[in-house]
Parts: C-alpha cells; structure tokens; sequence
C-alpha cells in the first residue's frame, strides 16, 4: 500500500531547507504538493487543515533543519 502522504512529505522535504531558514520551530500545513500555510503552534494548524480539508489526510510537521528520530526501548512497549 502507497503511504497515505508520501506527496505532503516529499513536498515538506523539498522545502525543508528554505522553511528552516526563516520559520524553524514553526508548523507548515500541506496537502498534496501544496504548501497551504505556516502557523506558530502546531494545534492551530490542525485545526485549519480539518476545516479546509475536512477528516483526509493532510500533513503538519514542525519545521526543522533534519529530521530527529525517535528512539523507543522495546521494554516499554506492552506484551
């Protein structure tokens, strides 16, 4: 199966580079390829994107330089 918002992440990783250069910290709200804005916490752009786009996917992600992993101990992981 096609990941639901593979054209959202490689929109955001194609302007990754310039978003973090003057909006680091911020979050960006994309659907498609589209970059439909920049908001200064995350919740506001949730909010916009579910009265834009309703319950479909769209994408919000903090802007930053790289990409942190997460790293989860498989101990805390339920049985």
């Amino acid at each position: 199966m096609a990941d639901v918002l593979a054209e959202e992440i490689e929109a955001f990783e194609s302007l990754r580079a310039d978003l973090s250069e003057t909006d680091e910290g911020h979050y960006v709200l994309i659907k498609g390829s589209r970059l439909f804005g920049v908001f200064d916490k995350e919740i506001d752009a949730v909010r916009r994107g579910i009265e834009w786009f309703g319950s479909g996917p769209f994408l919000v992600k903090e802007i930053t330089p790289t990409e942190t992993p997460i790293l989860i101990s498989s101990h805390l992981i339920g049985v």
